[in-house]
């Protein structure tokens, strides 16, 4: 536990870092829209609404508050201070659902569209910021080396496809990009991040100008997709079974 409370700009970098680790606890390899359909009991519980992203929060102070875990890093805060990070770590971790994406980019949008020397960065535009680097590190992959990056898009797709079997399994509509019968895995990501990753990292970077460098990735990691989509066209016609 930590007994003495970091400097605030500290703090919110602390809790930050914990959203970031805590996004993803727990999930089951599914997403938001399978949940509902399946009408399973994680979507009952949140109402239909950022079903998975409201489960890996909920694990994540139920794991902080589990005695025989030992691990509430919290715990040295004051009531005030507990209250202050759950609050951010709630909102960092339901900014994660990829509804609320545009919604993120727009308001990062705004701060990057004023003058460098009018840009606020006080409590409102300092939250916006760091929910929407959470997110960047959720959907960031794609800013990695290529044959990372490449490794990453290959497990997610895995997932995609293995949800898809599910659904068409089930007699549901199969979810947009977990049909392995029509879904060419270069092509898929050549969109991803042309037309989602590209524009979100592009305009952090007018705010934080040192990752300029993973917006440069992304286009160079869209190149090497290109070179792959013959290859993955016949992938594709063979039933996508490497996948």
């Amino acid at each position: 536990p930590m007994n003495n409370c970091p400097p605030k700009h500290s703090r919110d970098m602390f809790f930050s870092l914990l959203s970031g680790a805590a996004h993803d606890i727990d999930h089951p390899g599914t997403n938001n829209a399978f949940e509902v359909k399946c009408r399973s009991k994680l979507a009952i519980l949140y109402n239909d609404q950022s079903v998975l992203e409201q489960h890996h929060a909920a694990s994540f102070f139920f794991l902080l508050d589990n005695i025989n875990y030992d691990c509430n890093i919290m715990e040295g805060f004051s009531d005030q201070e507990r209250l202050y990070g759950r609050k951010m770590i709630l909102e960092n971790i339901l900014g994660t659902d990829m509804t609320k994406h545009n919604a993120i980019l727009a308001d990062v949008k705004a701060i990057a569209e004023l003058p460098e020397a009018e840009r606020q960065m006080g409590d409102k535009n300092k939250a916006y910021l760091l929910k929407a680097l959470v997110h960047a590190a959720d959907i960031g992959n794609p800013t990695r080396p290529f044959e990372i990056a490449k490794k990453w898009g290959i497990n997610i797709v895995k997932e995609f496809f293995h949800q898809g079997d599910r659904e068409k399994a089930l007699g549901l509509e199969i979810s947009f990009g977990c049909d392995r019968s029509n879904s060419n895995f270069a092509k898929s990501q050549i969109g991803f991040l042309d037309f989602m990753i590209y524009p979100y990292f592009n305009t952090l970077a007018v705010i934080i100008p040192k990752m300029d460098i993973l917006s440069s990735q992304i286009k160079i990691n869209v190149g090497e997709y290109k070179k792959l989509v013959d290859q993955y066209e016949q992938v594709m016609k063979d039933g996508n079974s490497d996948f």
